[in-house]
Parts: C-alpha cells; structure tokens; sequence
C-alpha cells in the first residue's frame, strides 16, 4: 500500500463494537490519514445507525478516523474502501457489526489503479457536500455542505432512541 494516498471507507453508518474500533484505530495509526464517509444524522436513512453514531460518535473519532457527515438529496449506500493507490474494495457489507458477524456480506478485492482513482473523483465529490469531523473534534463544512435543520420531533425521537438502543446494539 502507498504511503502517500489516505485511506477512505464509505458506509451508510458506522455500528462497531470495541474490536472494531481496535481494528480502525490500527487501520489509522499506520496510514497518513483514514477517512469514513457516512451519511449525516440530518439525513440518513436508518435512523438505528444514526442513534448509535450519535452515541459512538467520540469512540469513532478516538480511532483517529476522519468522519465526513454526508447531507444529499438521498442517503449513501455505498460500501467501499480504498486503499493505497491502487486496491478498491467494494461490495455489500456495512461497518457494522451486524455485517461483520452475522450476516453473509460479500465484499470484492479489485487491484485496479484507474478503479481506485475514478473511486476517489466520487468521493471528493461527496465530501464537499459533507461536514467533516476531525479526530480531535474540529468540524470543518465542505464547500457544499448545506445545514438541514432537525424539527424538535426528530430531536425527541433521537433523544429517546439513543437510550431505548443502548441494550440492543449488538443487534443493529
């Protein structure tokens, strides 16, 4: 793998367990910069994987990844990770701990140096309309990132999930 060329996993949302954080934190400490593109809590789809990453959201920045909030007209669903200049990994399976462990997941190892690339035009394309959360917890707005506001509705709803969840996460 290239040391020059930072890593990038996109993932609809992040539900890990303390292995898994290990895992990133190692992922992290032996790359220039590691970065998640999620979807934003304003905006994703699974309102179980929101809740959790607001919960989490300390523990995932602790892994010293770069988080990039995603705020687009649809929630992201893409699963890949790029590594290095040239490996491109792409397939079905969340970082979650639901794909990890339990569910069967495909992922495909590409070696592909023109993949990896047109991969990474996508992706910088999806962090300028992102909320970029640095390790040490400085926010950054992308260049096209657009607040959304949460009505208090969704704000009591997230409230009262982030509590109702703690014991079911495992589960997510």
């Amino acid at each position: 793998m290239s040391t020059n060329i930072d890593n990038i996993i996109q993932t609809p949302y992040v539900i890990c367990n303390q292995k898994m954080y290990g895992d990133l934190k190692e992922i992290c400490s032996r790359s220039v910069k590691t970065e998640l593109i999620i979807n934003a809590v304003e905006s994703g789809a699974n309102p179980f994987g929101c809740t959790d990453y607001l919960n989490q959201k300390k523990d995932v920045r602790q892994t010293g990844s770069y988080v990039y909030e995603y705020v687009g007209t649809q929630a992201l669903h893409t699963k890949t990770v790029l590594a290095g200049d040239t490996l491109s990994i792409v397939g079905s399976c969340n970082l979650d701990m639901r794909s990890v462990y339990l569910d069967t997941e495909m992922m495909l190892f590409i070696e592909c140096k023109e993949l990896n690339e047109t991969l990474r035009e996508h992706t910088e394309k999806l962090k300028l309309k992102s909320r970029q959360v640095a390790p040490d917890g400085t926010i950054i707005d992308g260049e096209n990132y657009q607040i959304i506001e949460q009505s208090v509705g969704k704000r009591i709803f997230y409230g009262i999930l982030r509590i109702l969840i703690i014991p079911f996460r495992h589960l997510l």
